[in-house]
């Protein structure tokens, strides 16, 4: 009874973790509709289904099937992880040191991003 309860969760989790990286990696650092947005948003896509997907088929595939899946299921985990630290570290290094300016409409931006247009 619990089971699908967690299943969910980690699944609401992987997405909204990946759709912070995907903003800060993909949507705030290139332009809209380039190829390397497209490919961003691509592997952002690929990696939230691998990370979920196996710990949700476990009941259908069976354990020889779900082994290798978890295997890379764990080894991304842990790029993720590296890289949702990375952004926060890097993002309070910037705010701590005043090296932001304003925008001009009460956001402050770092003076070396590129600024998008919305």
């Amino acid at each position: 009874m619990l089971a699908p309860l967690v299943n969910l969760l980690i699944a609401v989790a992987s997405v909204l973790a990946h759709r912070w990286l995907w903003v800060r990696l993909a949507r705030d650092t290139t332009r809209r509709g380039g190829r390397a947005r497209r490919t961003g948003t691509v592997a952002t896509v690929a990696s939230a289904a691998l990370a979920a997907a196996p710990r949700i088929l476990v009941p259908t595939l069976g354990p020889d099937t779900e082994r290798p899946l978890a295997w890379a299921r764990y080894a991304w985990l842990g790029v993720l992880l590296n890289l949702i630290l990375v952004c926060w570290c890097r993002r309070f290094r910037v705010r701590s040191s005043g090296r932001e300016r304003s925008s001009g409409d009460g956001t402050a931006q770092h003076a070396g991003w590129r600024s998008r247009s919305l």
